[in-house]
């Protein structure tokens, strides 16, 4: 959920013209410690992780003013397996014979492991 500013009661930034209200401005994201990114919305997408691997995250709110708030309590997340896809084996074109100025068509379709289907189709002439 949203921070509140004390001094505002709000978890926006009230308006002004020297920019320096005391309303919650953003959010300081750390990854197991360190910080690694800054949100103005109660929102945040980590790049950069490895798979299979427990992160834990503590966010901090901040103003405008340059104050932060003490750092949440952690969240443990982890990040799936590592996808166990493999490179697609063709099956076999085949040869054929053309006379000039034959069109040319021919189809390749090939599964991987996984069973994801791959088909392509030429022609031309």
């Amino acid at each position: 959920t949203a921070s509140t500013d004390p001094s505002t009661s709000s978890g926006q930034a009230p308006s002004t013209s020297s920019g320096l209200g005391s309303g919650v401005a953003g959010y300081r994201i750390y990854r197991n410690g360190v910080e690694v990114g800054i949100s103005p919305t109660t929102s945040y997408r980590d790049a950069g992780l490895s798979a299979a691997t427990p992160y834990s995250y503590r966010v901090a709110a901040f103003d405008v003013a340059g104050n932060q708030s003490e750092l949440s309590g952690p969240v443990t997340a982890t990040t799936l397996p590592a996808s166990s896809n493999h490179a697609p084996r063709l099956s076999s074109v085949g040869s054929q014979v053309l006379q000039i100025g034959q069109p040319v068509q021919f189809a390749v379709e090939a599964a991987d492991a996984d069973g994801d289907v791959l088909n392509y189709r030429a022609s031309g002439g």
